[in-house]
């Protein structure tokens, strides 16, 4: 099993090499080979991108941080749903 330092090496290289994510704003952690991104998207197409980039790393599960430490939408329309 790979430790969360290897596994967080793995999904920032990940993140910044899929075009629709912006790496910049989304943080990386991992606890027990579970990642937690926590930050902004602009939209639900980039946080599925960013979802399918983590899963592409071998061993990553995600999940998405609830309230305001997770990831949270930018567009007011979604916000509130």
């Amino acid at each position: 099993m790979k430790t969360g330092i290897e596994l967080r090496r793995e999904i920032e290289p990940e993140l910044e090499r899929e075009p629709s994510v912006d790496q910049g704003r989304i943080g990386v952690s991992v606890v027990d080979g579970v990642a937690t991104l926590t930050g902004e998207v602009s939209s639900y197409a980039e946080k599925w991108n960013t979802e399918r980039a983590v899963e592409r790393v071998a061993g990553g599960k995600t999940m998405f941080g609830r309230g305001r430490s997770g990831m949270r939408p930018r567009w007011p329309a979604l916000a509130a749903a």
